[in-house]
């Protein structure tokens, strides 16, 4: 919108991200995760499944397909274990040093490893809509720089990296009293770190 300039553009833009980030990712996210482990449509209307993930979801910076082919393609497959790239395992859980190592290695490296993971364990449907959802999140936020690159640095770059971010630290925390001489137990928590 070309007419809204100067300090009521940055106004609607802070309203906007901070609404967006602190307001409806929680609940979005939370209904990514449900609808990845069920359809919200029956497969007669399975067309409209993909609604969600390809046309709301990136306005709230979760990639097309990123979300299902991590959480359900990998990491509940291997559960925080060995072969999950999101493993928390091999880091001190009580210290931020570690948690910022875990979340810059996940943020350089993540797609390529997820990518790399899913053709190992001949998941490459899977593979492949990771793959076409990051390069057309990719190449929609190009466009939209030539067009207007602070809107596009507020609405989707910026909010990308606190998604990541907040995404990381949900698994950080959610891992974090997993006893490491029986990681794969769920029932069987270590409540002191060291």
């Amino acid at each position: 919108m070309p007419f809204i300039t100067g300090w009521t553009w940055w106004g609607l833009t802070t309203l906007h991200f901070g609404v967006n980030n602190f307001g409806i990712k929680g609940p979005l996210g939370l209904m990514l995760h449900c609808t990845s482990h069920r359809h919200l449509f029956k497969s007669e209307y399975g067309w409209m499944n993909y609604y969600l993930p390809w046309v709301l979801a990136p306005f709230f910076v979760h990639t097309p397909e990123t979300y299902y082919s991590h959480h359900i393609g990998m990491h509940h497959a291997e559960n925080n274990l060995e072969d999950d790239d999101s493993s928390t395992m091999g880091f001190q859980r009580d210290s931020w040093r570690s948690f910022l190592a875990y979340f810059g290695r996940f943020f350089a490296i993540g797609v390529r490893n997820l990518l790399s993971y899913l053709h190992r364990k001949n998941r490459s449907k899977l593979a492949r809509r990771r793959l076409t959802g990051e390069i057309a999140f990719g190449a929609l936020c190009l466009l939209l720089c030539f067009v207007n690159w602070p809107a596009t640095m507020m609405v989707f770059l910026l909010p990308l990296v606190i998604y990541r971010l907040v995404a990381m630290l949900g698994n950080w925390t959610q891992h974090a009293f997993v006893d490491a001489d029986d990681p794969g137990n769920a029932n069987k928590k270590q409540y002191y770190l060291h």
